[in-house]
């Protein structure tokens, strides 16, 4: 007779079992596989990305960062109430009544993760925990910025070009963040509004 063990949280998981942190569970978004997805989550991110971060160069001083003035204040302040939205979205798909609609597996092209199909609940919850995720990201990172602004030249041990190293791939990273966000936002308003609503 087989020893019994209790069951706990590290023995549920949806598809095939792979060893993953439960924090960056958000993140497996980016392994569902369905049509011109990868366009969206990767391709256009970057290539935006690299033209934010291009114009963040040309542009120079002419641009306020920091300060009452600065865009990050504002970007802030829209994370600050966009985060939690999200994840109230999130709470709110995930623990919904079972329906027709929102159980059904999606329509058109096959949306799969791990060799399983999907529901349109899945994926919606998919998409928002991936949205909240770059969103608290974001949020972190601009805090994160605004705290060590000034201080970066010890970190850099005072070297012109490793604080120039330093800053290039802070603005490179933040506007890859920041490209991915915007992109999957407006992806996302498209699928709520548009293939949600697709009759079979």
């Amino acid at each position: 007779m087989e020893s019994q063990r209790r069951v706990g949280l590290p023995d549920i998981h949806h598809g095939r079992a792979r060893r993953r942190s439960p924090l960056l569970a958000p993140l497996r978004y980016l392994w569902i596989e369905a049509a011109t997805k990868t366009r969206y989550d990767f391709i256009l991110p970057t290539i935006v990305g690299l033209c934010l971060w291009g114009s963040y160069n040309l542009a120079g001083s002419r641009i306020t960062v920091f300060g009452a003035d600065g865009f990050l204040i504002d970007l802030q302040g829209l994370l600050q109430m966009a985060v939690p939205f999200l994840i109230g979205a999130l709470a709110t798909v995930a623990m919904a009544s079972p329906g027709e609609a929102i159980d059904r597996r999606l329509t058109g092209a096959p949306v799969t993760l791990d060799g399983a199909m999907l529901t349109t609940r899945q994926f919606v919850c998919y998409l928002l925990g991936y949205l909240s995720f770059l969103g608290f990201s974001l949020l972190i990172f601009i805090i994160t910025i605004k705290a060590f602004r000034e201080p970066v030249s010890w970190i850099v041990l005072g070297t012109r070009w490793a604080e120039i190293a330093v800053q290039q791939l802070t603005a490179g990273v933040f506007s890859l963040l920041l490209a991915s966000f915007c992109l999957t936002t407006f992806w996302a308003l498209f699928f709520l509004t548009d293939v949600v609503n697709r009759r079979i």
